[in-house]
């Protein structure tokens, strides 16, 4: 049902704007996905070498 509905807001969005604006979108997305991502595993790092340290 999420799946339909996710479908349905991007052939609406497809109509209402150009492909260029999705693809920028889809960019940002991106670029604001690989940012988080980037960041979790700093902060994995971090605890994981705190740790290492408080442990040994």
């Amino acid at each position: 049902m999420y799946n339909l509905i996710s479908a349905y807001l991007i052939i609406k969005k497809l109509q209402e704007r150009d492909l260029k604006g999705l693809l920028v979108e889809g960019q940002l997305i991106h670029k604001l996905i690989n940012l988080i991502s980037a960041f979790m595993l700093g902060v994995f790092a971090v605890f994981k070498f705190c740790f290492k340290v408080s442990y040994v």
